[in-house]
């Protein structure tokens, strides 16, 4: 717990030792009342437990500890048994965090320390470490992401409209999925889809999944029933005609969903918010035809779902504030960090990611295999390395926003790569959703090895490599070209905030959190050190590299920040 911070349930902190009581919620609901309610209980509880310890009316359990841990403790106190576990710890701490977070290393020297001289001295080195630790750059970026995820998960566009009742189209794993997280939080729900067979898959992944949290002990199967009899199901689009909040969920093929937003427009109450689940159809262009622009807002979930925390609101200029509010309103009841971004060709998140995956393939041709560039990718500080983030987003759908950013570049900088993601698609290699992209996948067992297939088509275009492909180097160019077209969406007004751009790239896309974010690097690293590398490298690989006009306007001036 001390190295990793977990969160650990009620239920089992109890088991564990870690607290003494624990308290029922007042209310059923999780409305602002019963919210409240149960923190003035809490507070109650609290301070006559408080009063009964120091009176001596209630004493303190002590906690039981297991023969595994009495053991450890009474190992620890020699020499060569302190050695042994340490040194398993240090490894361990290691392999999660490559040595990029430098705080789980101070704990251990700090227990260590303790054992070996006792309490004083530990407490000497735990106070000069806290302070080193407060004044790193990673205790800086880290620092920022947790004030940045504070201010989206609150909501800055004014009231929203009431929602009532919430109307989801499509049944598929983003459809489902965002079914289940919204009747998690109560909502009464109308799910759609004009095929029935369809319709039952969807139902049956929505009750696996609340029996998964039954499980997990955050709901009982006396509630699971109820959100369950919120749900209503139709095949007919007049099962969404009473809806305040429709998201269609149904398809990304751009002439399908301009379609459906006409019939879901005639249908629904002229005061229904509509918002397009889509993941790089600029909004403005799918609702060219609609007669209520102002009632259309774009929503980016993302998978899996359930694990996601991040949703990108996506905002055309016709879209009102109360619009926005009102998608916002949903977005934090569903319990994600909500950004809101302007439209155009991919948004922000997805096409942050194109660019990247084009400088991933083009590391691929030069011969690097999708499990080597995984392992080093996770070793430079991705969670996730950026193989399994392609196969995981889906390379259709990498391919398929590809192809609309393409028209955003005069120079189609992005065409050179796309023919490998065509081929990978005509092939059928979709990714971890069929079990087969860069990856082949054994669900079985969790594991991904490399796809031989795609592996012939990547080594049938292969190219030259033009440097040596050191670890460093694939670093730099993945992490330049990422930050450069971050920076390119604030300047061309797609991003709000580099706030907003940090908290997208981390939650959304997995950018490295040490770093702290794009923007957050670029602080306090300085700009001028990465234009100095992207000059370098667009010396070798060309315009790719090519820093937009304000990263080098901040690389100029080293007091010019974009985030205070």
């Amino acid at each position: 717990m001390m190295l990793t911070g977990k969160n650990i349930r009620p239920d089992k902190a109890k088991t564990i030792g870690l607290v003494h009581m624990l308290i029922d919620p007042k209310g059923a609901s999780d409305s602002k009342e019963s919210k409240e309610a149960t923190r003035k209980h809490l507070e109650q509880v609290a301070i006559e437990t408080a009063k009964g310890l120091v009176d001596g009316s209630i004493q303190a359990l002590p906690r039981r500890k297991g023969w595994v841990e009495t053991i450890t403790e009474y190992i620890m106190w020699f020499n060569l048994g302190r050695y042994f576990f340490m040194t398993q710890a240090r490894n361990r701490v290691m392999n999660m965090t490559q040595g990029h977070y430098p705080a789980p290393l101070r704990i251990l020297d700090v227990v260590e320390e303790t054992l070996k001289s006792g309490y004083e001295r530990g407490n000497q080195l735990e106070t000069r470490y806290f302070g080193e630790l407060g004044v790193t750059k990673e205790s800086k970026a880290l620092i920022g992401l947790f004030h940045g995820q504070t201010h989206c998960k609150k909501n800055h566009y004014g009231s929203p409209s009431p929602i009532k009742k919430v109307g989801i189209l499509g049944t598929n794993s983003i459809g489902a999925g965002i079914a289940e997280i919204t009747i998690f939080k109560g909502y009464p729900l109308s799910l759609y889809d004009k095929s029935k067979e369809n319709l039952e898959q969807g139902l049956i992944y929505i009750k696996n999944n609340l029996k998964q949290r039954v499980l997990r002990k955050q709901i009982s199967d006396n509630e699971k029933d109820k959100l369950v009899s919120k749900l209503e199901t139709g095949t007919e689009l007049e099962s969404i005609s009473n809806v305040d909040f429709v998201i269609e969920a149904s398809t990304e093929n751009f002439d399908k969903k301009c379609k459906l937003l006409l019939e879901i427009e005639s249908i629904v109450k002229p005061s229904c918010v509509i918002a397009v689940q889509t993941l790089f159809n600029p909004i403005e262009k799918v609702a060219k035809s609609a007669k209520r622009l102002d009632k259309i807002i774009g929503m980016h979930y993302f998978s899996p779902l359930a694990k996601s925390q991040l949703l990108e609101i996506v905002s055309s200029k016709s879209a009102t504030k109360e619009t926005i509010a009102t998608a916002v309103d949903l977005g934090l009841k569903q319990g994600k960090i909500v950004i809101v971004v302007g439209d155009g060709p991919c948004f922000y998140t997805t096409r942050i990611l194109c660019i990247l995956v084009d400088e991933l393939v083009s590391i691929l041709r030069e011969g690097i295999k999708p499990k080597q560039l995984e392992d080093m990718t996770k070793k430079i500080g991705w969670p996730m390395g950026l193989c399994s983030v392609v196969d995981e987003f889906g390379i259709d759908n990498i391919y398929e926003a590809s192809k609309v950013l393409c028209s955003h570049y005069d120079e189609n900088l992005l065409s050179k790569n796309l023919i490998i993601l065509e081929q990978l698609v005509k092939k059928g290699m979709l990714g971890k959703k069929i079990g087969l992209g860069l990856f082949e996948y054994d669900p079985t067992r969790k594991l991904s090895i490399d796809n031989p297939a795609a592996i012939k088509i990547i080594d049938d275009n292969k190219i030259s490599p033009k440097e040596s492909l050191t670890t460093q180097n694939i670093q730099w160019r993945l992490v330049s070209r990422i930050i450069n077209e971050a920076v390119l969406c604030l300047e061309e007004g797609t991003l709000k905030s580099p706030l907003d751009g940090d908290i997208g790239a981390v939650f959304g896309l997995g950018f490295p959190p040490f770093l702290g974010g794009p923007f957050r690097y670029l602080d306090i690293h300085g700009a001028e050190q990465l234009v100095k590398r992207m000059e370098n490298f667009r010396k070798v690989y060309g315009d790719a590299f090519k820093p937009c006009k304000l990263l080098i306007e901040h690389s100029k001036d080293s007091k010019k920040l974009f985030r205070s």
